[in-house]
């Protein structure tokens, strides 16, 4: 187990916009997007600098701070690629601290999907159960009986791809999305089947490794299941068994450096970064190589 596993393979921040979840679809305006003027340009560059900064450091309350700022000055246009792109990097970056499920919610916001809504999909875990998919299908519909937009048969689509049933809309629309939405427009659909992919794996492994625990009576093999299922736990944002777990590790060995490292890394997902340098200081006291 990589104990510093402090991003994901393909979806490292490459760049610096994202935004917050407030976000109202009601003041976009399709016809006449507003463009960054240098001034403005210059600032969120600035802002972004400092985010990448604290990003660096792990710090991910201190970087969401900066692209707050970020968010008052970019303009709110579903078709601009610098809003959806900002979107896009929100996605990312909550995914480079292993928050799948505000990643997604962030793509989906990123395709026009209200926020209430783009909740439910994401805090749905098994969107592979058909009937529930159907009924989450069903008020995306809703939505494209208003609007035909892309990032509704985006979203419509992923949502018929995850269930396993006939996936039609996204093909259809990849040209409108091209011509006029822009580059960025693209990259909804594939981001959203990429991070369910990732925590369908994870969870799938959570499993696994919950049958293996209860096939075992070996203590040092029941050690080792525990901390890679508290570690699987956080993954899954599942933080409370997470915590549970390394926890009672660390009652019966206050230098038990598996449960350190994993509350180490659930402070980090959590944005507790004081906790986490507190984390930090325990293990390189044991280890002083630790983090070498």
């Amino acid at each position: 187990m990589n104990r510093l596993q402090y991003s994901l393979m393909g979806l490292i921040l490459t760049s610096g916009l994202y935004a917050t979840d407030n976000l109202n679809n009601s003041f976009m305006d399709k016809a006449h997007p507003k463009e960054f003027s240098k001034e403005e340009r210059t600032k969120t560059q600035t802002h972004y600098h400092q985010a990448k900064i604290f990003m660096d450091k792990r710090d991910l309350k201190s970087a969401e701070m900066e692209f707050d700022k970020i968010l008052e000055i970019i303009p709110h246009n579903l078709y601009s690629d610098d809003y959806i792109f900002a979107l896009l990097a929100k996605a990312k970056l909550y995914a480079h601290f292993e928050r799948l499920t505000e990643a997604e919610k962030s793509v989906l916001l990123a395709c026009g999907i209200p926020a209430e809504l783009a909740k439910e999909i994401a805090k749905t875990q098994d969107l592979q159960n058909q009937d529930r998919a159907k009924k989450l299908i069903k008020k995306v519909e809703a939505l494209l009986d208003k609007d035909n937009f892309y990032g509704y048969h985006a979203a419509r689509s992923y949502l018929l791809k995850v269930a396993n049933m006939q996936d039609i809309g996204y093909e259809k629309q990849r040209e409108k999305a091209r011509d006029t939405m822009g580059q960025y427009a693209l990259h909804l659909y594939p981001q959203l089947l990429r991070l369910r992919a990732m925590r369908i794996d994870r969870m799938n492994r959570v499993k696994a490794l919950q049958k293996r625990l209860k096939n075992t009576t070996n203590p040092q093999e029941i050690a080792q299941l525990e901390h890679q299922l508290a570690y699987g736990y956080s993954f899954l944002e599942d933080f409370d068994k997470a915590l549970a777990l390394s926890n009672r590790h660390l009652s019966k060995n206050p230098k038990d450096l598996d449960a350190l490292y994993n509350k180490m890394n659930i402070a980090m997902s959590q944005g507790a970064y004081q906790k986490m340098q507190a984390y930090e200081q325990k293990i390189v006291a044991i280890k002083p190589d630790a983090f070498k």
